[in-house]
């Protein structure tokens, strides 16, 4: 499970930083993919990726702080 959810919130971090660089076909093929399997995922699975990535997103924001 911790390795779905790492890559998950890599494949999440990833579309994101396309639609920044505009690259827009592959973006939208991969939320597809995304969308997909969070569709599979438990209640309790979603929950703890929405906390990983929470933490992910927190982490990002100090180091980016004290950088």
């Amino acid at each position: 499970m911790d390795m779905e959810i790492r890559m998950f919130c890599s494949s999440i971090l990833l579309a994101c930083s396309m639609r920044r660089k505009g690259i827009q076909h592959m973006v939208g093929l991969l939320e597809k993919q995304l969308a997909s399997e969070l569709s599979k995922m438990t209640l309790e699975e979603a929950l703890t990726l929405a906390r990983a990535f929470s933490h992910h997103l927190t982490l990002i924001g100090v180091a980016e702080t004290d950088h």
